[in-house]
């Protein structure tokens, strides 16, 4: 009796696969940036925003952006356009795009950061409404 019934419920176990929450994928979450960044474009008190102000202003000082830049940019209490208290966990954000991410916006090495390709036609439509070079 015993062994009719451990190789039912073996049988039973391999057909049933029950109901479970849905696993999130990447795909889930790709590309969350891309909708928020016209909305960023247009809050600049926004952190989102005086980072990715930040990314520009770099790009235009020295003609690429570093970490380290763009943090002593955003740590600048004189310039409050750009002054971010929390740049480390704020830009840390902007490079994952999940579940509770604000949405990718970058990539770097450990130092140098360039724009995600899949959001850089978006940023770079929107580019005058974070940095304009005449300012």
């Amino acid at each position: 009796m015993r062994t009719y019934i451990a190789k039912s419920f073996e049988k039973a176990s391999q057909e049933y696969t029950p109901k479970t929450s849905k696993t999130i994928s990447s795909e889930d979450y790709f590309g969350k940036a891309e909708q928020r960044i016209p909305i960023w474009a247009l809050k600049p008190d926004q952190y989102n925003h005086k980072i990715i102000r930040a990314y520009f202003t770099a790009v235009d000082i020295a003609g690429n952006a570093t970490i380290s830049m763009m943090e002593r940019l955003c740590s600048d209490k004189s310039h409050p356009e750009l002054f971010v208290p929390t740049f480390k966990n704020n830009y840390s954000q902007l490079k994952i795009d999940g579940a509770k991410s604000h949405g990718k916006v970058f990539e770097d090495n450990g130092d140098k950061v360039w724009i995600w390709s899949e959001v850089e036609n978006t940023l770079m439509k929107y580019k005058s409404g974070f940095y304009n070079e005449e300012t």
